[in-house]
This record gives structure tokens, C-alpha cells and sequence, in this order.
């Protein structure tokens, strides 16, 4: 994003801290609610934060201190060990670790990079004019406006009166899903509709972005290279969508 500034790092480091005061802290919800690129820097921090604290980094910290340890017991007594060569092993240690936690978060930041790149919700049908509005215009008119927060309720309420149709509804449901973060709840709405011959092969795209975003790699890469062999629409998205991997 745009204007990323020290000033924005202690914003949001100040609200992952839960620092703010109610009513700054109320503002800068106001604007993540408005703000895509700004929410998907405070998930960026907020992933860093997690892997520094992350047992497992520390786990891998006191691996890297076993190893020198034992490096050290190999050395033979007579010999002393040399000053800069305790400073290179430490140096060694220090740059194992900060590379394990650069390549983590790089990834974890790379598949949020490509989802955004080549996410974009379902078209919406155009909504049919008419003296009154019904339930299921009102839903696709949120869903095209990009309003997911409101459509979402009002798409569910259409599929459980008609569980058995609206196929083109639980379409939008899961692609609004993926656009509020949803993942889950998607994945389980596109995992359906792939057994649906009629919308198979939208569900299969949108089924490897929900898995390409969770982190998911392999699923996701599987998904795509059967879009490839069925060479439908996504074909040429799934193949590039590949080869960003």
C-alpha cells in the first residue's frame, strides 16, 4: 500500500497492542472496515508478530544454540577457541534465524500477494427492475455493490428457504465468503458446488484461491492443474496462477 510510513507502523503496532484510547482505536476500525490495503498491512504485522512469538521459533532458537553447543565440545581442549570464531557461529545463528523467519513471513505475505491479485468476486447477474423489490434482488444488489457484510445474511436466508436450488446464490455466498475473509465457511460452499456439473469448474477456481489463501499450496496447486486439463474458462488464469507459485 501507499504511505507506508513509521507513523502507520506504530498506528497499527499501537492497536495490535490494543494501546489506543476507545476512541482512536474505534477510528482505526472505521478505516480498515473502508480499507483493503491497510487491513491487509495490519494481517501483515500481525502474522510477524505471531512468528516472533511463535513457540516453535523459539524451539528452532534453542536447536541452533544445541548445535553450537555440540560444535564447541568438538573442538579439542588444548586449542583454544579462537574470539572471532564464537562471534562467526553466533553471527551464523543470528542469520539462520532471521532467514527462517524472513522465507516464513515472505511466504505467508507472497500467497496473500497472488490471492488479492487474482481474486475478484463472482459477477453478479444484472438485478432485475421492477415495481418491487424481492428478497433475492435485494441480496444480488449487496453482492454487486461489494456490500458482502450485508449481502452474506440475506443470501443465506435465500438458500435455506430453497436448499435444493439457488445454485447461483450459494455461488455468490461463497465468493463473499473469500472476500470477508471467511475461508472456511467458503472452502465448505465451493467444496459443494463442485459436485454441481453446471458451476464445477467456477467452483474449482474459486476452491484453489480459498486454499491458496489459508496456505494451502499443494491443495490449491492440485485444483488448478485439473482447471488446466479441463481447458474451460480459467484455464489461462489457472496456468499463470501456477506459474506465480
Amino acid at each position: 500500500m501507499k504511505n507506508r510510513t513509521p507513523e502507520l507502523f506504530d498506528l497499527i503496532e499501537a492497536y495490535l497492542e490494543n494501546n489506543l484510547s476507545p476512541q482512536a482505536k474505534l477510528d482505526f476500525e472505521e478505516q480498515l472496515a473502508a480499507n483493503e490495503a491497510l487491513k491487509a498491512e495490519v494481517e501483515k504485522h500481525r502474522m510477524l508478530k505471531e512468528v516472533v512469538a511463535d513457540g516453535e521459533s523459539m524451539a528452532f532458537r534453542e536447536k541452533l544454540r544445541s548445535a553450537e553447543q555440540e560444535y564447541t565440545k568438538s573442538i579439542p581442549k588444548e586449542r583454544s577457541k579462537p574470539v572471532w570464531l564464537s562471534w562467526k557461529i553466533a553471527a551464523g545463528i543470528a542469520a539462520l534465524i532471521g532467514l527462517g523467519l524472513f522465507f516464513l513471513f515472505s511466504t505467508n505475505t507472497s500467497k496473500d500477494a497472488l490471492f488479492e491479485q487474482y481474486f475478484r468476486p463472482y459477477p453478479a447477474e444484472d438485478v432485475v427492475r421492477g415495481e418491487k423489490s424481492n428478497p433475492v434482488q435485494e441480496a444480488i444488489s449487496y453482492y454487486a455493490k461489494g456490500d458482502f457484510t450485508k449481502a452474506i445474511p440475506e443470501l443465506k436466508k435465500i438458500i435455506a428457504t430453497f436448499p435444493q436450488s439457488k445454485m447461483q446464490e450459494r455461488l455468490y455466498l461463497g465468493s463473499a465468503y473469500l472476500a470477508t475473509d471467511q475461508l472456511e465457511k467458503a472452502i465448505a460452499v465451493f467444496r459443494e458446488l463442485a459436485n454441481t456439473p453446471t458451476l464445477n469448474e467456477q467452483a474449482k477456481w474459486y476452491l484453489a484461491l480459498g486454499h491458496l489463501k489459508l496456505g494451502e499450496l499443494e491443495t490449491a496447486k492440485a485444483l488448478l492443474q485439473e482447471l488446466v486439463v479441463y481447458d474451460g474458462i480459467y484455464k489461462t488464469d489457472a496456468q499463470q496462477l501456477l506459474s506465480d507459485f
